[in-house]
């Protein structure tokens, strides 16, 4: 586990975070060492993953997930804000079906379901977009 020092700044980051100061919450959690992240519970984890993704971290924040998602299953709350960064990373953004955008939809349909905080229906509804604005071969 980490130190008492490690916690009260988990602490901190997590309280800045909820008052929406992510720059704040992100310049707490890069001080913190990997060891210390990786030992992150479900919801430390999804509020680091959330604070990544507010400041526009979005590469970081997936590549997180998806290391500690090697290391154990993820519970509903990090699932769903993984799915969110795959959401604004890849498929917000493109302009064509390819296959990074593939990938990040099959990804985001299989970690959540459809309901009222999770992207899925956002990302199916741009994918549909995406789908529509390609010529048919």
């Amino acid at each position: 586990m980490y130190s008492e020092k490690d916690k009260n700044q988990i602490d901190l980051a997590e309280k800045l975070a909820k008052e929406q100061n992510f720059a704040g919450a992100l310049a707490i959690y890069r001080q913190l060492s990997t060891d210390c992240l990786a030992q992150f519970s479900y919801w430390q984890a999804k509020t680091y993953g959330k604070v990544l993704r507010k400041t526009g971290n979005l590469e970081e924040a997936i590549t997180y997930f998806e290391n500690l998602e090697a290391q154990k299953p993820l519970d509903k709350y990090t699932l769903s804000e993984f799915a969110w960064c795959l959401y604004e990373a890849v498929i917000k953004p493109a302009e064509k079906v390819d296959e990074r955008v593939l990938f990040a939809m099959n990804k985001i349909v299989s970690l959540c379901i459809q309901e009222q905080y999770s992207p899925y229906a956002k990302a199916v509804l741009q994918f549909m977009a995406l789908l529509m604005k390609q010529a048919n071969p």
